[in-house]
């Protein structure tokens, strides 16, 4: 019933962030002159807004970059977030009316029951009744 692979919109969020990540990667050890593990830092330590400050932008095009590509990243990663609890929602969601679906066809599985007790004594009932009577009649 549950399904373990993850929603086409936080698959394509999350290859977002690798891409943005890539990105700013690539922009700040070009224009920062930067390593790549040092640009790959940064970026995503700003996408993450955590923003220790022992790296930062020195230029003014590489801190308009900065303000922009922590916008995109922040609402990435909110979009992630919000698709994850999304779905985690609506599989609880779907847990939810599977054990109610469950509850219901348990208390008809018990009320068949008493039926076919209640048909079955009944007609257990009448033909003593016929019985009674075939025999009175003699």
């Amino acid at each position: 019933m549950t399904e373990s692979h993850l929603p086409t919109k936080v698959v394509y969020g999350i290859g977002f962030l690798m891409v943005l990540l890539g990105i700013g990667t690539l922009f700040y050890s070009n224009v920062e002159k930067w390593t790549l593990i040092d640009a790959l830092y940064f970026s995503s330590y700003t996408i993450t807004t955590v923003g220790y400050g022992n790296l930062y932008p020195t230029t003014d095009f590489s801190k308009l970059f900065t303000i922009v590509y922590m916008f995109i990243g922040v609402g990435a990663g909110f979009y992630i977030i919000t698709n994850i609890a999304a779905e985690i929602l609506k599989r609880r969601e779907m847990e939810w009316l599977e054990q109610q679906r469950r509850g219901r066809l348990r208390h008809i599985k018990v009320i068949g029951q008493h039926l076919t007790k209640a048909a079955g004594k009944f007609a257990y009932d009448k033909n003593e009744i016929h019985k009674y009577n075939e025999e009175n009649k003699k």
